[in-house]
C-alpha cells in the first residue's frame, strides 16, 4: 500500500468509527438510558475529562517505555468493549463509570496515530490532506447511524458500526510505523520517493514555518545543544528520564505569555465544541428534529472540514498559528449566534459548514505548533497534551457548564454563554499578540530582517512577530 494512501484509509476507519457513536451518545443517554438533562451533561463533562487526564498519561508511557503499537492495540481494543458494554447498563453510577474507563482508554489512539503520521510526512503542509479523510470518515458513519437508528428506533447499530471500523483500523495500523518499531527512521533522516501529492510541495522546500512567541534566548540557545545531541528513535535508545522530560515538556508551555495563552486557547475552543457535541442534538430534537436531520447535520459537519484539511498547508502558512485561531473564534461566534436563534431544525445544517473553521483551521494550527515545539522524542506527548486540553478539559468544562445552564436557563442561554466565551478567547488573542510584539520590540528584534525566521530547539524553522 503507498506510503500516502494509507494515512488516509487510516483516518477514514479512525474517525469513522469514533463518529459511529459519539455523535449520538447525549441522545442514546437521554432516550435510551432516560437520563436528565444534568445527567447528559455530567456524562457529557466525563468523558472529556477521562481523556484530559488520560490522554498525556498515557501518551507519556508510550514515549517512555516505547511501546507505541502495544498502547495502541490495547487501547484501542479496551476502549471498544467498554462502549459496546453500555448497551447492557440502565444503572447511572456504571455508565458513568463505564464510559470514563472507555474514553481513558480510547484518548490515547489518536495521539499515538496523528505523531505516527506527522513523523511520516516530509512536508508538515500536507497534514490536512491526510486529516480531511478522518472528516469523510466521520460524516459518514454518522449519517449511516443516524439512519440506522432512525429507521431501527435501537442504538444498537451505531455500536456495531464502530466495531467493524475500529476493527479494520487496527488491522491496517499495523501497516503504519510507529517511534518503537524496530527499525523506525524519525523525521531528521528520512527519504521518500515523489508522487503527484509530494510534488504540490516540492516546490518549496522550506522546513515548516511555525508561529512562535519570541526570539530563542541564550538559555533555549543552551536547551537546543542538549536536545540536538540527545539519542533519536533511530538509535533505539531510551528517551530522557521522566522527571526531565515533564520539566522539559512544562518549560516549553509555560516559557511566555504567547505560549501558554496559545494552549489556554486550545481548551477554550473545547469549550465550545462540548456545548455543541452535548446538546446540540438535544436542541434539534426540541426544535421537532429526527435523527436523520441530527445525521445529516453532523454530515455536513464534516463535509466542511474536507477542503478546510485540504487547503489547511496553505491556510496555515499565510495565517500562521494567531491568525488561524482568529479565524476560528469568529466562526464560532457566528455559528453559536445561528443556534441561539434558529426555529427551524433544517437551518442547523445550514451553519454547520462553519465547522471547517471552527475545527480543521484550528485543528492544523494546533498539532504543527505542537509537533513543532514537541521536545525530541516527547511528540506523542505534546500531541496527548493538546489532545486532551481541547478534547479533555475544555470539552468537559463545556458539557458541565453547558449542562447546568441548559437545564436551568434553557438553549438560548447556554449557545449565548459560548457566544461570550469565544468573544473572550479573541481578547486572549490579541494580548497575546501585544506582548509578542512589545517582547520583541524591546530586544530590538527584527522579523523581517531576521527572514521572519529562527532555529528551533526541533531542528525546524519558526516564524517571528510575522
Amino acid at each position: 500500500m503507498s506510503w500516502l494512501i494509507l494515512p488516509k484509509v487510516l483516518y477514514m476507519l479512525y474517525f469513522g468509527g469514533t463518529g459511529a457513536v459519539f455523535a449520538f451518545l447525549p441522545v442514546f443517554f437521554k432516550d435510551a438510558k432516560h437520563l436528565t438533562y444534568t445527567h447528559v451533561g455530567l456524562a457529557g463533562m466525563a468523558i472529556p475529562f477521562a481523556k484530559f487526564a488520560a490522554a498525556p498519561v498515557l501518551s507519556g508511557i508510550a514515549d517512555k517505555l516505547r511501546i507505541h503499537r502495544a498502547m495502541l492495540i490495547g487501547c484501542v481494543l479496551a476502549s471498544l468493549v467498554l462502549r459496546v458494554s453500555l448497551l447492557f447498563m440502565n444503572d447511572f453510577p456504571r455508565i458513568i463509570l463505564t464510559i470514563v474507563a472507555a474514553e481513558s482508554f480510547g484518548s490515547v489512539g489518536g495521539p499515538i496515530f496523528e505523531n505516527g503520521v506527522l513523523e511520516l510526512l516530509p512536508d508538515k503542509s500536507m497534514y490536512g490532506r491526510q486529516r480531511l479523510f478522518g472528516a469523510i470518515g466521520f460524516g459518514t458513519a454518522v449519517l449511516v447511524s443516524g439512519l440506522a437508528v432512525t429507521h431501527a428506533h435501537v442504538f444498537w447499530p451505531m455500536f456495531a458500526n464502530q466495531g467493524v471500523l475500529w476493527v479494520l483500523f487496527l488491522a491496517l495500523s499495523t501497516r503504519l510505523a510507529l517511534p518503537s518499531d524496530p527499525g523506525f527512521r524519525s523525521r531528521h533522516d528520512k527519504v521518500f520517493p515523489q508522487d503527484e501529492e509530494t510534488a504540490d510541495s516540492a516546490h518549496d522546500q522550506r522546513p515548516d514555518a511555525i508561529e512562535m512567541a519570541s526570539a530563542t534566548d541564550q538559555d533555549d540557545t543552551k536547551a537546543d545543544a542538549r536536545i540536538d545531541n540527545a539519542p533519536t528513535a533511530s538509535t533505539g535508545k531510551q528517551p530522557a528520564p521522566q522527571q526531565a522530560a515533564l520539566i522539559e515538556i512544562l518549560h516549553v508551555m509555560t516559557k511566555d505569555a504567547y505560549t501558554t495563552i496559545f494552549f489556554l486557547t486550545i481548551a477554550l475552543s473545547g469549550f465550545g465544541a462540548g456545548i455543541i457535541d452535548n446538546y446540540l442534538f438535544i436542541y434539534i430534537e426540541e426544535l421537532g428534529g429526527t435523527k436523520t436531520i441530527q445525521g445529516m447535520a453532523r454530515f455536513v459537519m464534516c463535509a466542511a472540514e474536507v477542503p478546510m484539511f485540504w487547503y489547511s498547508g496553505a491556510i496555515f502558512d499565510r495565517l500562521g498559528t494567531t491568525g488561524c485561531l482568529v479565524v476560528t473564534f469568529c466562526a464560532f461566534i457566528v455559528r453559536f449566534l445561528i443556534y441561539a436563534f434558529m426555529s427551524n431544525p433544517w437551518l442547523v445544517v445550514a451553519s454547520e459548514p462553519l465547522h471547517g473553521l471552527t475545527f480543521a483551521v484550528m485543528w492544523t494550527a494546533a498539532t504543527r505548533q505542537a509537533f513543532a515545539i514537541a521536545p525530541q522524542g516527547l511528540g506523542t506527548t505534546m500531541q496527548g497534551i493538546v489532545s486532551g486540553l481541547h478534547f479533555g478539559l475544555g470539552s468537559g468544562m463545556g458539557a458541565l457548564v453547558g449542562g447546568f445552564v441548559y437545564e436551568s436557563k434553557g438553549a438560548f442561554s447556554t449557545f449565548m454563554l459560548a457566544v461570550g466565551t469565544a468573544s473572550s478567547s479573541l481578547v486572549l488573542l490579541l494580548i497575546a499578540e501585544w506582548t509578542r510584539w512589545r517582547k520583541n520590540r524591546c530586544n530590538g528584534f527584527n522579523p523581517a530582517a531576521a527572514g521572519g525566521r529562527q532555529r528551533t530547539r526541533n531542528g525546524y524553522v519558526e516564524l517571528h512577530g510575522t
